[in-house]
């Protein structure tokens, strides 16, 4: 027989097993279906998107948006008419007339054809793609570009551009400079 460290209470009286009865418990067990969480490791293969973490529906933040793409476009020569009060609530083609310039600048062999009935499902998929923003831009969003529910998040995206296009201005402008530094950082990788 096998010693103990620890000392039986014998005293305690034992609760008698029945079969069929259903046993009381201070916290009773939840039940896997309505916990809404899925218990397996794998969630389809699509990695989960998450969330903007910028105040994007902010008014404060979309008047700060507005400013800096209202300066970016006018240092850069935009040929169309720009304003706070087009920027407020654009149309379809002020918004693509934007992208397209600002696609450019990554790409100058870019080009987009505004009366495309892709376009819809092109623009968001460049984005993810093709520039790997990391939040999702709705296909539905370019139906209704001015609406308060879409402009917002259209509107950080082109910020995120300019953002963007500003760091490869930064690095070409760097790399002018001093062209062996390039050699020099060529192992390290941009993220």
């Amino acid at each position: 027989r096998r010693q103990t460290l620890g000392v039986i209470n014998t005293n305690v009286p034992t609760r008698p097993i029945t079969l069929g009865q259903k046993r009381a418990s201070l916290a009773p067990r939840l039940s896997m279906a309505s916990s809404g969480r899925r218990l397996s490791l794998f969630n389809g293969g699509r990695p989960a998107i998450a969330a903007d973490p910028r105040p994007v529906s902010s008014k404060a933040f979309q008047q700060d948006n507005i400013r800096a793409l209202i300066k970016f476009l006018t240092l850069h020569q935009y040929d169309r008419e720009i304003s706070p009060k087009i920027l407020f609530a654009p149309t379809r083609n002020d918004v693509l007339h934007i992208a397209t310039f600002l696609f450019c600048h990554l790409d100058p062999n870019f080009a987009f054809d505004p009366n495309s009935q892709s376009l819809t499902e092109d623009f968001p998929a460049f984005f993810e793609t093709a520039l790997a923003y990391p939040f999702k831009i709705s296909k539905r969003s370019l139906q209704s570009v001015g609406s308060p529910h879409t402009w917002p998040s259209l509107l950080a995206a082109l910020v995120w551009l300019i953002d963007l296009i500003t760091s490869k201005e930064a690095i070409e402008q760097e790399q002018m400079k001093d062209p062996a530094a390039l050699t020099n950082q060529s192992e390290k990788v941009f993220y």
